[in-house]
């Protein structure tokens, strides 16, 4: 009786320490520069089911930052109107980053807005909105998207829609409207961009590339219809 008595408390200790370790698992993202887990509580703004492995945004918390390294199939499904503004703030309002494939999909919106008025971006080379780097394949699926970005005091144009380094971008039946001073995107390296029946995308043409703000033509582009 005291061997089983032993040998149930053991096992009880095994599965609490187990849950214990469980609550401190990092998923491969941030939201607002925190760092979510099991224990992270989501509010009314977003909600991380694990079991799916889809992040549930509701409404815009801060940065979201993803690391495909630590969690290369995580997919971000926008179910409200996630609108975020930064004013004198250059950090991307959403970053890729690592080996991952990810889907941003849903019926909601995205609306990011940058906002320079202390003249001082020009300190800060390039910064865009979105940031794709490493060989991250983002796509965006069925969603209407803008981004903006208002220079009120300097000439400096150097805040863009998306910027690129390397990685692979795909809009997938999506309205993308982009209004900046400097690039659409900005293609830093050898970053693909795939348009799938968009029906908009401000800074591009109806041929077979994609433009800048300012005409010039973007490299490895391609149009699926």
């Amino acid at each position: 009786m005291k061997q089983r008595l032993l040998t149930m408390l053991m096992a009880l200790v095994a599965i609490a320490m187990g849950a214990k370790a469980d609550d401190v698992i990092y998923y491969g993202f941030m939201i607002g520069g925190t760092p979510i887990t099991s224990v992270s509580p989501s509010g009314d703004r977003y909600y991380y089911d694990r079991s799916s492995n889809i992040l549930h945004l509701y409404k815009y918390a801060g940065k979201i930052e993803v690391d495909g390294n630590v969690n290369p199939d995580l997919n971000i499904s926008v179910e409200g109107d996630i609108y975020g503004e930064q004013i004198s703030d250059y950090e991307p309002m959403m970053e890729f980053y690592g080996n991952g494939e990810h889907v941003v999909y849903g019926s909601g919106k995205l609306d990011f807005t940058m906002i320079d008025l202390d003249n001082s971006i020009h300190d800060l080379g390039h910064c865009g909105e979105i940031l794709i780097w490493g060989y991250s394949h983002v796509t965006f699926k069925d969603l209407e998207i803008t981004l903006e970005s208002r220079i009120i005091h300097q000439e400096y144009l150097l805040i863009s829609g998306f910027q690129l380094y390397n990685g692979y971008l795909t809009f997938d039946h999506c309205k993308v409207s982009i209004t900046t001073k400097g690039e659409a995107f900005y293609n830093n390296y050898n970053a693909h961009i795939e348009l799938k029946n968009c029906s908009l995308v401000e800074g591009t043409n109806t041929g077979t590339n994609i433009v800048d703000a300012n005409g010039n033509d973007m490299t490895n582009v391609t149009i699926v219809r």
